[in-house]
């Protein structure tokens, strides 16, 4: 920080009340609230408990936020701003806390009723919630506790909770599963019908990110539906076959078998599995034309011209696989090293194929 910076930030701190100074960005917001209107009154007639806590509130680098009062009056600190209020801030400062989390309230309520009424602290570790702080519901994990703080007389008067968001860790781990699962090696799989049946299997497994999974298997000019997860057969979305040759009525089956990606939107189809996303919230899948098949020293790649290509298509994404039926030798333990493997000149090289598929979150228009 420069001389001038520092003599910038002193006189930001002089101009606020003394509660607020420990924070010249949420303090100066938190000073143009109309703080008579509310229950607590004009900052000056605060209790020393309510002023503390603001003050300790402020100054913590660690994403925090209170309620006090019978309204649970809502205060935050700059690092609970940037990582979880998003478009809420400076709106919810100085409300209810029922009106600034209203789309979870029931879902803390009960928790912040534990505090109030026993003064224990409570504890959740990467509690899903949707919260709507970007102008639409989003899902969301948080690490957090909420402990109790006290008046002067020892009484409950309101609640600390320290935070910490853990979205990105657990949708990413969640994905990341669901990727290792899709290649993992399906060892009773020699038919392609087998190998199908496991990566629906596999999809299946998260409906968290794809709410619904087709997959397609092109042959005889026509795409095939193979096998589907998180929605109904005879869906409209679902026709049990798509010609690559026709308009995309409903997926651009052509564009998928060229390897291309589409954005397909959704908004015409109904009963289409949507998690907890909102009916009236405009929502999209990607479909990706993607060649999955995976080569090495033990997945090897088919040779020849390929009898078939899948495609899945989901909330977020299609992938496409050539394969063919795999020879009839015998099961065989993966190799653990990464060196190439040495085929028995008796039965040669095994020939399998494994459909995979690129996660992706849902994409909805914003």
């Amino acid at each position: 920080m420069t001389r001038s910076d520092d003599i910038g930030d002193r006189h930001d701190r002089s101009a606020l009340a003394p509660v607020f100074a420990e924070d010249p960005v949420v303090g100066r917001d938190l000073a143009e609230v109309d703080w008579a209107a509310t229950p607590l009154g004009p900052p000056a007639q605060w209790p020393q408990s309510l002023q503390t806590a603001v003050s300790i509130l402020l100054s913590s680098r660690f994403s925090m936020w209170l309620a006090w009062g019978p309204e649970l009056t809502f205060f935050c600190n700059d690092a609970y701003r940037r990582n979880t209020l998003g478009r809420k801030y400076p709106w919810a400062l100085g409300r209810p806390a029922a009106e600034v989390w209203a789309e979870i309230w029931a879902e803390i309520k009960p928790r912040l009723d534990t505090v109030l009424a026993t003064g224990h602290a409570t504890w959740d570790e990467a509690l899903r919630l949707f919260v709507e702080r970007s102008g639409y519901p989003e899902e969301s994990y948080h690490t957090f506790s909420y402990s109790p703080l006290r008046d002067e007389r020892g009484a409950v008067a309101g609640m600390l909770c320290v935070v910490s968001e853990e979205t990105d860790r657990v949708i990413g781990e969640r994905r990341m599963a669901t990727l290792r699962d899709l290649g993992s090696d399906p060892s009773v799989a020699r038919e392609e019908q087998e190998v199908l049946a496991f990566a629906c299997a596999q999809l299946g497994r998260n409906q968290r990110d794809l709410p619904f999974t087709l997959t397609y298997v092109f042959e005889d000019g026509h795409a095939r539906l193979a096998c589907a997860t998180g929605i109904a057969a005879g869906h409209p979305a679902a026709p049990a076959r798509v010609s690559p040759a026709d308009d995309p009525v409903v997926w651009p089956a052509a564009a998928a078998k060229r390897g291309k990606s589409v954005v397909v939107e959704l908004a015409a189809f109904t009963g289409l599995p949507r998690d907890r996303r909102p009916a009236a919230e405009p929502w999209s899948c990607r479909c990706n034309g993607r060649v999955a098949s995976r080569t090495g020293s033990w997945w090897r790649a088919s040779t020849g011209t390929a009898r078939s290509t899948t495609a899945t298509a989901g909330s977020s994404n299609w992938s496409r696989a050539t394969s063919r039926p795999a020879s009839r030798a015998p099961a065989t333990s993966a190799p653990s090293s990464a060196a190439p493997r040495s085929w028995p000149s008796s039965t040669g090289p095994r020939r399998r194929s494994s459909p995979t598929s690129a996660m992706s979150s849902a994409r909805r228009s914003r």
